[in-house]
């Protein structure tokens, strides 16, 4: 069985650490013929791999000319990746680490479950070693969402919506669904797996494999604001989740006028009450 993995990367440290785990993994799957390509989408404008590359045939590094950000970087992956059949692609992001069992343990998984076309492993933040939430389950005709509980996660949750960390895909699904360039670089993943989801593919949270990621680390989240301006200012940085052109089109985009008003406005006064909260020190 061929898996390629695309990441995306802009930092040195980070895609070295994802290559010390890649290396793990091929060494783990060896003994069960799962043979592993990674495709590094490089937005850094500077090799990473260096030397790396001339002594492993199994990394292929696409660097970008201009800023790519993160959905045209992996596009460009996907396009590389063509150039090798695979039957599983990955999808992660540098800032994930996870030990060499895991991506065998995620094949096993999806060879044996012929109907899930998406799997993706819970995912735990570093530094709390509390788990981050990376699936939501549509509620209401799929018009609202709600992130899906830790705690109603069994071996294998279906879910409608995951996140772009470390999905383990069938590759033909490419062939009818890809990523949407009008979301830059947050959302096209979320905006990816609702369209496969409403095109019937079977999306679950399994139990088989856990990765590892500094969730304070990955743009600029709630944990990165501490001032209602800089709250403010989020909103006009692609870099981070609250970019506003971003936000709108993906809500409006995947539910309509009114719902997609609706959930932007909840969302924008959570954050502020979070923040509010996190100022008088409820919440650290």
């Amino acid at each position: 069985m061929q898996i390629n993995i695309i990441v995306p990367t802009y930092n040195d440290k980070e895609i070295h650490n994802f290559i010390d785990c890649f290396n793990k993994s091929v060494i783990e799957c060896s003994d069960q013929l799962i043979k592993l390509h990674l495709v590094i989408a490089n937005d850094h404008h500077k090799s990473v791999t260096g030397a790396f590359r001339k002594f492993n045939p199994n990394v292929t590094e696409v660097q970008t000319s201009i800023d790519q950000w993160w959905t045209k970087s992996i596009l460009v992956g996907l396009d590389c990746s063509k150039k090798i059949n695979s039957d599983l692609t990955i999808i992660a992001t540098s800032d994930v680490s996870f030990n060499g069992a895991a991506i065998k343990d995620l094949t096993n998984f999806m060879k044996l479950n012929k109907d899930i076309t998406v799997c993706h492993p819970r995912v735990l933040c570093t530094k709390t070693k509390n788990e981050v939430i990376s699936a939501k389950k549509l509620l209401i005709s799929k018009k609202l969402y709600f992130p899906k509980s830790i705690f109603a996660l069994n071996e294998k949750s279906e879910v409608d919506m995951l996140s772009g960390r470390f999905a383990v895909i069938r590759s033909e699904i490419f062939n009818k669904i890809t990523f949407d360039e009008h979301l830059i670089h947050y959302a096209a993943d979320y905006d990816f797996f609702i369209r496969a989801s409403r095109h019937g593919h079977k999306l679950v949270i399994t139990n088989e494999a856990t990765v590892n990621v500094d969730s304070t680390r990955t743009g600029q989240g709630k944990s990165n604001i501490l001032t209602y301006k800089q709250y403010l200012e989020s909103f006009k940085n692609i870099k981070s989740r609250n970019y506003f052109k971003s936000l709108k089109y993906f809500y409006l985009k995947n539910f309509g006028l009114i719902y997609g008003c609706t959930i932007l406005c909840a969302k924008i006064s959570f954050d502020f009450i979070y923040l509010t909260f996190k100022k008088i020190g409820f919440i650290k």
